[in-house]
């Protein structure tokens, strides 16, 4: 992986990461994150894969 390569360190810390949608309070002022929720987990799934084959534990990951 280039990064790995291009950055030759022990570890990587994701700091920020987002989505912005077009999206508003309903009736009940309940906010449907239905897409946000699909693409933080996509993500979340897809950077589980990564470390566990490219970067052999490099990224560590923090929060809930």
């Amino acid at each position: 992986m280039r990064i790995k390569s291009d950055y030759p360190i022990e570890k990587i810390y994701i700091t920020e990461n987002g989505c912005a949608y077009n999206d508003a309070p309903n009736q009940e002022n309940i906010i449907d994150d239905s897409k946000r929720i699909k693409y933080h987990s996509s993500h979340l799934k897809e950077l589980k894969m990564q470390s566990m084959m490219e970067f052999h534990a490099m990224v560590i990951l923090l929060g809930r």
